[in-house]
């Protein structure tokens, strides 16, 4: 049961991604069937999924090499499949992540969490962490949605 609830979840995270992907690279035409249209953006997705036990932490850190939004999506967790986690946006010094934007939250089937407009170029993490309600070793996974500015 508890696998079919990830795969069903993961199926949902993966569409959405793909809805956004799709939304992503359609933005910048101008009915010119794309003849000379420089992009105005640049759209990255990580899907990010691994262990959490019970009083941990975990988190992934990525690079804005221009300014531009990153949105974060608490997908899902198993063996149980609603735990509140701390879900967190922050900077990455090259050994330490420093969480800036913190929620908690239950996971979701679409959309994101956590949306940062105008996130400067530089170094970043996300991370997450149980706030007391992981009482065993847990599979969780989340959705990035990175889109910087093509200058």
């Amino acid at each position: 049961m508890g696998t079919m609830f990830v795969r069903g979840q993961l199926r949902r995270a993966a569409a959405w991604i793909l809805a956004v992907a799709v939304a992503g690279a359609s933005t910048g035409c101008n009915g010119n069937n794309g003849v000379g249209v420089t992009p105005v953006q640049t759209t990255r997705d990580v899907f990010y999924s691994t262990t959490i036990q019970p009083g941990g932490s975990a988190w992934r850190s990525f690079k804005l090499e221009r300014a531009g939004k990153v949105t974060v999506q608490y997908v899902s967790i198993a063996p149980t499949g609603d735990l509140v986690m701390r879900v967190s946006v922050g900077t990455f010094d090259g050994t330490n992540c420093t969480p800036t934007t913190i929620l908690d939250t239950a996971p979701q089937a679409i959309g994101p969490q956590i949306t940062l407009e105008n996130v400067a170029a530089g170094d970043y993490c996300v991370q997450v962490q149980d706030i007391g309600n992981v009482v065993q070793i847990s599979v969780f996974a989340l959705a990035l949605l990175i889109t910087t500015s093509a200058s």
